[in-house]
């Protein structure tokens, strides 16, 4: 009882700062028009051909693209939300489309080093196609920025490898607990190599490295790591103390010299126990590499200047005067910047006053793209109709009747109004794979209502 009296005084406190944080529209885009459904498996410009679009009942020549793709959204209910589907610019070429998508991992600078999320509940990130919906968006173009700015041709080449496959509180898979996967799994005294590919990597620069490990034995294990043949680093991973344990988890943090174009991470569990396990949870690198274009798309982002008024001028050799460089910092403002190309090098200035700005260079003549898969038609809907609502149950497609059975016994019980809704109704199946962060943009106060009503 008295957690419950908690957890009503802070939603006292809390509610009226989220009223004036968030803003909710009163319709939903999906409401009308005809819509198709794609998904994406990583971030960066994709291309559809006007064959493609056409198979799936759309005119290529008047698509619009809504969504705002798979990264996890923030359980922060005091930090803005997205409301309804953003729409997204899409750059029309002579018989195909290209727009920028976000996968199911995204990036966040601290301040001092880049971390990745991977989106717990989704492996994709969703859009929607119509053409008769809103208008045409082409990308807007960045305003000229002034000022004197410094110059920088390096950026920071971030990537990380994150294989989720185990739960550790059930390695058989059947059940488990919790939103921490591990992937490769390591014997006792077992070694593995990871490789990642860093073309035109400044040698002799530092390479940021984070290894997240856990161990399970009962006896102290050891997680050791060189990078590039250097000196190991370790973590002490201690034994399980009783039966309840399922591993101990632990963090190498360094920062080793790196080499060209490829840097390798050898990783080792040491244990004397034949029995002992560990698994990698994830290894994050940020290497600092030269300005050259690679490829035919590649995103690029420094920390110079970082909350700084002083602006950035990069400059990128390798590029064509076709290359493209667009501004996808905020996925709802991506913007063409304004460029300067001479001699196979491309300038353009840029601001960090407001955070780090991540940048995309691509060249649309090219054949390097994000891959789409086309999942279907989906249904008019308007989720965002559903009014003065106090209890939501979210379930899978043929579970609504029952859903409906429990939600009638809290009306009978309680007198409050309730709504059942699928987790394929797609204003909001990204709620479903960010564990209810988003339902406060259908429900702006009947969200704790959902949680406590769901524990009694």
């Amino acid at each position: 009882m008295k957690r419950i009296l908690w957890i009503v005084a802070l939603m006292a406190l809390t509610l009226p700062m989220m009223a004036g944080i968030h803003s909710y529209t009163e319709k939903s885009v999906l409401t009308e028009g005809k819509w198709v459904k794609i998904r994406v498996p990583e971030t960066g410009i994709c291309r559809m051909s006007f064959s493609e679009i056409e198979k799936a009942g759309l005119d290529p020549q008047q698509l619009r693209v809504f969504g705002y793709g798979g990264a996890q959204l923030a359980q922060d209910f005091m930090k803005r939300k997205i409301d309804d589907l953003p729409q997204v610019p899409v750059y029309v070429g002579s018989d195909y489309v290209l727009f920028y998508v976000q996968g199911p991992i995204s990036w966040n600078y601290t301040g001092s080093s880049f971390v990745h999320t991977r989106n717990t509940y989704s492996n994709y990130g969703y859009y929607f196609l119509t053409d008769n919906v809103g208008s045409l968006m082409p990308p807007e173009e960045g305003e000229e920025i002034g000022g004197t700015p410094t110059d920088v041709t390096s950026y920071l080449n971030i990537q990380v490898h994150d294989f989720d496959s185990i739960n550790l509180i059930d390695r058989t898979g059947v059940s488990g607990g919790g939103r921490t996967f591990y992937g490769e799994q390591f014997k006792a005294n077992q070694s593995r190599t990871f490789s990642f590919q860093t073309p035109n990597a400044l040698v002799g620069e530092l390479n940021h490295i984070v290894i997240a490990v856990a161990a399970y034995s009962t006896n102290d294990s050891y997680f050791m790591a060189s990078v590039n043949g250097a000196a190991q680093e370790s973590v002490f991973l201690a034994h399980y103390a009783d039966n309840y344990s399922c591993g101990s988890p632990g963090t190498i943090t360094t920062k080793k010299e790196g080499k060209a174009n490829q840097q390798e991470i050898r990783l080792t569990l040491q244990n004397p126990a034949a029995s002992a396990l560990g698994w990698l949870n994830y290894i994050e690198i940020t290497t600092p590499t030269a300005l050259k274009m690679v490829g035919n798309q590649m995103p690029i982002r420094t920390n110079v200047n970082y909350k700084n008024p002083a602006t950035v001028r990069f400059h990128l050799s390798g590029a064509t005067e076709n290359t493209q460089i667009w501004d996808v910092t905020d996925l709802a403002a991506i913007r063409r910047m304004k460029t300067t190309f001479a001699s196979g090098e491309m300038t353009w200035i840029g601001t960090q006053e407001d955070g780090i700005h991540e940048y995309i260079a691509f060249n649309p003549q090219g054949s390097q793209w994000v891959q789409v898969e086309t999942v279907g038609e989906v249904t008019n809907q308007n989720v965002h109709a559903l009014k003065n609502i106090d209890y939501v149950i979210i379930c899978p497609e043929g579970y609504e009747e029952i859903s409906a059975d429990l939600a009638k016994a809290h009306e009978a019980k309680e007198s409050i109004t309730w709504a059942v809704v699928t987790d394929q109704q797609d204003e909001h199946q990204q709620t479903a794979q960010t564990a209810g962060t988003r339902i406060d943009a259908l429900f702006p106060v009947e969200l704790i209502l959902l949680f406590l009503n769901a524990g009694r």
